[in-house]
């Protein structure tokens, strides 16, 4: 049989089978026909190798399966007729299968569809073999619990995919032969030209052997730099390996559990995400997601994401910071932010608390830009066991000297330097504090929720001590914070905060000694009040002056009920934040007041 032949009846004979496998895997019969036709094109072009390989098949469902997500951003047919396609029987099966990450989604199509052996599936995911037991068997729980499709029946329901491909149009061999030789005829060109262009590159040094010492300088600069004379490639292969995120948690037992083919991590990867890459056209994204088996369980996630331009880049990090730091994920405390010198063009910290099962848990982030590129690192590990942050920043340098390009991204220089700033903060909250900067109680399920900022008349804040009317301010506006959800706190339980403008930091500064004043003698008007405890903020914090007090209210001869409150001023406004604890759910003096200053800094960052 001629050579023409036998690939013509290789693609006849493969074709179904490998669209079968890669609709299953990708989930959309367009696509899924597009990286088919991909793969085949690139049999064609490696026809000579490729005809007595028996690893053949196999070899096309890898390229399949990574050309899927290439193939997403060509133009389809719209969305509506595509979804169409599919039949009602089967979708729920395609959602519960794209719910699942591409590692447990190749091992579920080779295992269940193909019917290969653990083992070398494993080997095709790139994954280990123990970890390729786990994400099975993760995975079909996964399935079942969305599906009800139990582990036996998964191969029939795979089949039955089939039959979404029915109408599906069939590229004739011929046609994916003569594009396959026409890149073969393109790459033999261009490796010509690439080698006329080294003969001469050769020649032209030989030429100016005297010279050959000889830098570019950078403009305006002071010395000589290293700028490349072309922009390098960011490859997967730039992801940091396992020994270097070892190093964070020093005795702990870390291993890979999977790497995301290109652009194919879809599906949000963290809570406080609504999305998986920050560019939606990047040109590159790579998940890659490490597991800490002891002391205690965590995870550890690199992302590595390559834009069109700097521009790009720039917005997809600051979008990423912002999300972070904004967190809308219930029950998340930011507990810092920082902003990193001498790391690549810009880089940041967030770290915030969380609670799972009535654990602490701690879910640091750092994120950094380089010309193109932007990546990050996530450490969610309990509070008892934490990430230090300097490791944190540590390996995002050593990421970020992975992937700079010289004069197209900065690399790391000098020693980094945390410096802690105002967080970003939603439009929406005009200076007030976020659910995300409240008190977070582990043992309490329920979750903050916020009223929306309101003008009031009154002072919802004031308590019977300092009795804070905001008399001369205006706009006087007001928040309130209070739980929802199971297991909440006795309804006395919450938080108000209240911003009024003064118009001048001299009547703010009036307005403020005169509450402390009431506050002196509250005792006096009222001997059911007292003041406990008294605190003073002075100016150096965040910008803001004023007092943290606990007042206490004596309800009955049995009943005490008590009230943190603080009144600060920041520029010409003054803010009152006022916390009821209630039922065993109370914060220290420490954390008020870092509560407070969390405040100030929000309002600091409202300009006017």
């Amino acid at each position: 049989m001629g050579r023409r032949d036998a690939f013509d009846a290789f693609c006849r004979a493969l074709r179904p089978s490998i669209l079968h496998q890669t609709y299953a895997f990708v989930g959309d019969p367009d696509t899924a026909q597009h990286a088919t036709s991909d793969a085949f094109v690139q049999a064609a072009h490696h026809w000579r190798k490729l005809r007595h390989d028996p690893q053949a098949e196999a070899w096309l469902r890898v390229r399949a399966f990574r050309a899927s997500g290439s193939v997403r951003n060509r133009p389809t047919r719209p969305w509506y007729v595509r979804a169409a396609e599919i039949d009602d029987a089967t979708r729920p099966l395609i959602l519960a299968l794209q719910g699942l990450s591409p590692s447990e989604r190749t091992l579920v199509v080779l295992r269940h569809l193909v019917g290969i052996e653990l083992a070398p599936a494993g080997r095709e995911a790139g994954v280990t073999d123990q970890d390729a037991r786990e994400l099975l068997a993760k995975a079909e729980q996964a399935v079942a619990a969305q599906t009800g499709i139990g582990t036996p029946q998964l191969g029939p329901a795979l089949a039955g995919l089939r039959r979404d491909l029915v109408d599906i149009p069939v590229d004739r061999p011929a046609a994916l032969r003569r594009e396959g030789a026409r890149r073969r005829r393109s790459h033999v060109l261009l490796v010509g030209l690439s080698s006329l262009a080294t003969l001469i590159a050769a020649g032209a040094l030989t030429a100016s052997e005297s010279n050959r010492d000889t830098v570019v300088t950078a403009p305006g600069g002071d010395g000589p730099a290293d700028i490349p004379l072309t922009v390098p490639s960011v490859r997967v292969s730039q992801l940091v390996p396992l020994r270097r995120v070892a190093r964070l948690l020093p005795g702990a037992r870390l291993d890979v559990r999977s790497t995301s083919w290109d652009k194919q991590a879809n599906s949000r990867y963290d809570a406080c995400l609504d999305f998986a890459r920050s560019d939606r056209h990047a040109v590159h994204f790579w998940l890659r997601s490490f597991a800490v088996h002891r002391p205690a369980p965590g995870r550890v996630l690199q992302t590595l994401q390559v834009s069109l331009g700097a521009s790009a880049a720039r917005s997809a990090y600051l979008r990423t910071v912002r999300a972070y730091a904004i967190c809308q994920a219930p029950r998340r405390q930011l507990v810092d932010y920082a902003t990193v010198s001498a790391t690549g063009d810009r880089a940041a910290l967030v770290q915030l608390r969380y609670a799972r099962a009535k654990e602490a848990r701690l879910h640091s982030v750092v994120i950094a830009q380089s010309g193109r590129v932007v990546t990050s690192f996530v450490a969610d590990t309990p509070e008892s066991q934490r990430v230090p942050a300097r490791h944190l920043v540590t390996l995002l340098r050593r990421g970020v000297d992975d992937i700079c390009v010289g004069p197209h991204g900065s690399c790391t220089v000098g020693p980094a330097r945390a410096v802690r700033g105002r967080p970003p903060s939603a439009s929406r909250e005009r200076g007030f504090l976020s659910a995300v900067d409240l008190p977070l109680f582990p043992t309490l399920h329920a979750h903050w929720i916020a009223t929306a900022p309101r003008s009031t008349q009154s002072n919802p804040a004031a308590t019977g001590c300092d009795q804070a009317d905001f008399a001369g301010s205006s706009p006087l506006l007001t928040r309130t914070y209070v739980v929802s959800g199971s297991g909440a706190a006795p309804t006395t339980f919450g938080l108000t905060e209240t911003i009024g403008t003064f118009g001048g930091r001299r009547r703010a500064a009036a307005y403020l000694a005169r509450i402390k004043a009431n506050v002196d003698r509250c005792h006096k008007r009222q001997l059911s009040l007292g003041v406990p405890s008294e605190a003073t903020l002075s100016r150096a914090a965040d910008g803001a002056a004023g007092y943290v007090w606990i007042v206490a209210a004596r309800l009955n001869a049995t009943t005490t009920q008590k009230f943190w409150t603080s009144l600060i001023q920041v520029r010409d406004r003054v803010v009152q934040v006022t916390f009821t604890p209630a039922g065993g759910y109370d914060v220290d003096s420490q954390q008020f007041t870092d509560l407070v200053r969390r405040a100030a800094k929000r309002v600091k960052a409202v300009r006017g």
